[in-house]
């Protein structure tokens, strides 16, 4: 279960297609492309990342947490 730390606090799970969905171990941070709504909201087509690449690659969207 993942949760918005941006938005609106909203709980989120990966998709059961998702290679990260049962892992042991999950990312501390996931991209994903798509959030698909049903009896629970499940983000889909997700992968790991770094938050450092967010800042490197969209410095004007995002910015360092202190």
């Amino acid at each position: 279960c993942i949760r918005d730390r941006v938005s609106t606090q909203s709980t989120w799970d990966v998709h059961p297609s998702s290679v990260f969905f049962n892992s042991a171990r999950p990312p501390n941070w996931i991209l994903y492309h798509e959030l698909v709504m049903t009896t629970k909201q499940f983000m889909r087509d997700a992968i790991a990342i770094h938050p450092k690449w967010l800042l490197e690659l969209a410095p004007n969207c995002f910015e360092a947490l202190p």
